[in-house]
C-alpha cells in the first residue's frame, strides 16, 4: 500500500503521456493529503489520501490525492499510473492490455450496430437520420465534382488541336493519372446514386400534393437532353478505344 512508502522508497510507474513506458522513481516526500470522506458517528474512518513527490529521471513530479490503502493509482489516459511495487504494476499493465484487446475485438460488432441504431432512430422519427447522411454524401459529391472539373480543365488547357484529342485520351488512359481520375468518377457515380436514393426516400415520406409542387419531373428533362446530345450525356459514348 502507498501508506507504507516513505522518503527514499522506490515508486514504480507507467508514463502514458506519449509513448507508453515504465519507470522507477525515488520518493522524495510523502505527506497526508485531504481526506475524501469525513468521519461519522458510526465510527467510519476517512479514506487516507497522500501527496507523493518523486524524482522521475531527474524531473520532480507530485502525485496528489493518492489513495493510501491502494497499491495502484491511475491518473487517467495520457497521464500516469503509479504502483507501490513492481508486481502490482505488472498485473495492472496486463489488465490494461486485455481491456484494449477486448475493445479491439468488439469493434466489428459495434460497427454493425450503427446502421441498426440508425434504422431504429429513423423508425421512431422518420427522416431523423437522413439529414446527416445526405449532408455527408453532398460533401463527397461536391468534392469529387471539383476534382473532376480541375481534371477536365487540365485536359482542355494549352494549344491542343481537335485531331490530337483521341491520342491524348489514349495516352491519358494508359497513365496513372487516368486511373486516379477513373476511380474518382466511379466514386462520384456511387455517391450520386446513394444521394438520389436518400432524396427519393425523403420525397416518399412527404405529403403527395406538397411534394408535387416542390419536385418537378426532372427525369423527362434529362431524357430530352440526353437525346439531343446523341445518346451520351457528354457526347463521349460511341467512341471506340484503340
Amino acid at each position: 500500500m502507498f501508506s507504507n512508502l516513505s522518503k527514499g522508497s522506490v515508486l514504480y510507474g507507467l508514463d502514458r503521456r506519449d509513448k507508453i513506458k515504465w519507470f522507477t522513481a525515488s520518493i522524495e516526500k510523502v505527506a497526508p493529503g485531504m481526506s475524501k470522506t469525513a468521519p461519522n458517528m458510526f465510527g467510519q474512518f476517512p479514506e487516507l489520501r497522500l501527496d507523493i513527490v518523486a524524482n522521475i529521471n531527474g524531473e520532480q513530479k507530485e502525485f496528489q490525492q493518492v489513495p493510501g490503502n491502494n497499491a495502484i493509482a491511475d491518473f487517467g489516459e495520457k497521464s500516469f499510473v503509479i504502483a507501490d511495487n513492481k508486481d502490482s504494476l505488472y498485473n495492472y499493465v496486463k489488465s490494461l492490455k486485455e481491456t484494449s484487446k477486448s475493445i479491439l475485438d468488439s469493434a466489428p460488432y459495434h460497427e454493425s450496430l450503427i446502421p441498426q441504431y440508425d434504422e431504429v432512430l429513423n423508425d421512431l422519427i422518420p427522416g431523423s437520420t437522413d439529414n446527416a447522411k445526405v449532408k455527408a454524401l453532398e460533401d463527397k459529391v461536391d468534392s469529387l465534382t471539383n476534382q473532376l472539373a480541375e481534371a477536365i480543365a487540365l485536359l482542355k488547357s494549352g494549344t491542343i488541336k481537335q485531331k490530337d484529342w483521341t491520342m491524348i485520351m489514349i495516352k491519358f488512359r494508359s497513365a496513372s493519372e487516368h486511373t486516379d481520375l477513373l476511380k474518382k468518377v466511379k466514386h462520384m457515380k456511387k455517391y450520386i446514386s446513394e444521394l438520389e436514393e436518400c432524396l427519393e426516400e425523403a420525397v416518399e415520406n412527404e405529403d403527395l400534393e406538397f411534394r408535387d409542387r416542390r419536385y418537378p419531373d426532372y427525369e423527362s428533362d434529362d431524357e430530352e437532353m440526353y437525346a439531343r446530345r446523341g445518346g451520351g450525356r457528354y457526347g463521349y459514348r460511341g467512341r471506340s478505344r484503340m
